[in-house]
């Protein structure tokens, strides 16, 4: 058991540094899809899992214009014991772009997730787009939203 997860932290640190460097706007640790990075870390034991605070889970905009380019950050906070760290991040459109400040966070600190929202082709109307993140902490997984008016 002890081996399988080391195997994993190795395998998870060596993707983290080696996605940081080539790519500033999708952080993931294994070149593949949310269900597979899931089951990766579901083998991790709950002694190698972390609690993390995410503010805010919505960001919400009132009314903007088609076309303006939306920007913020989502604010995480490491509250366990054990680093956090960051296995991937998920956009479900093109029109929206994450870019992970730390890949790793240390206990009891704090990072950042900023995107770039392009409302550029939305429809009039209310608009939700949503950010998946995954790491090691339970349960394994969040979706961010970002919401608004499109006058």
């Amino acid at each position: 058991m002890y081996k399988s997860y080391f195997l994993i932290t190795q395998i998870l640190i060596c993707c983290l540094f080696g996605c940081k460097q080539k790519s500033s706007n999708m952080v993931s640790i294994l070149n593949t899809d949310k269900d597979t990075v899931s089951r990766e870390l579901k083998k991790l034991p709950d002694s190698a899992l972390t609690r993390i605070s995410i503010e805010p889970i919505i960001y919400m905009y009132d009314t903007v214009k088609r076309g303006e380019v939306l920007a913020g950050k989502f604010s995480i906070k490491n509250l366990g014991l054990k680093p956090f760290e960051l296995a991937q991040t998920i956009s479900f459109c093109g029109c929206t772009t994450v870019n992970a400040k730390d890949l790793i966070v240390n206990s009891k600190d704090s990072t950042h997730l900023s995107f770039i929202l392009d409302t550029e082709g939305f429809d009039k109307g209310y608009f939700e787009r949503a950010i998946t993140i995954l790491g090691n902490f339970k349960p394994y997984y969040r979706t961010l939203k970002i919401e608004g008016y499109i006058e």
